[in-house]
């Protein structure tokens, strides 16, 4: 009998990424997100969530150099990590699915602009690859301490 694993699918910078949905805890609308001074360029700043500070990490900018684009169509993942919270922009939420363990193949080359790290592997969905991320090395070290701060003031 095969293991599945629940994946939220995503788009951002017109590629498809998946994060393991034990570590979503809730997908919410864009909303107004307060900058906040002297942090990384890909921390966007903060919303209220939930009576508390949600740092709000554009995933586009953190992989990729330049801008994007913030509008009403984007979503905001949160993202439980250990002991603290951050929300995820990213361009639209395609759906929620159940992925096969042997569909996940590990990364056999550098995707461009993602460090091999942060990839835990790769689904063939068609024409299509999803990447899927390990979050808990994306935001680890200084950026982890980064967001923490954010979200303890």
């Amino acid at each position: 009998m095969n293991n599945s694993i629940q994946m939220v699918v995503f788009r951002a910078e017109e590629g498809n990424y998946a994060v393991n949905i034990d570590r979503v805890e809730r997908i919410i609308g864009y909303s107004k997100i307060t900058a906040i001074p002297e942090t990384s360029d890909y921390v966007l700043g903060m919303i209220n969530y939930q009576d508390s500070i949600l740092p709000i990490v554009d995933l586009s900018r953190r992989f990729y150099p330049g801008g994007t684009h913030h509008g009403e169509e984007c979503k905001i993942l949160v993202i439980a990590l250990d002991g603290y919270k951050v929300g995820l922009l990213v361009d639209s939420v395609e759906e929620i699915a159940s992925i096969d363990e042997e569909r996940i193949e590990t990364p056999s080359s550098v995707i461009e602009g993602i460090s091999p790290e942060y990839i835990t592997g790769l689904i063939k969905d068609g024409e299509d690859i999803i990447i899927y991320l390990n979050v808990d090395k994306i935001f680890q070290n200084e950026k982890e301490a980064e967001l923490i701060n954010i979200q303890e003031g």
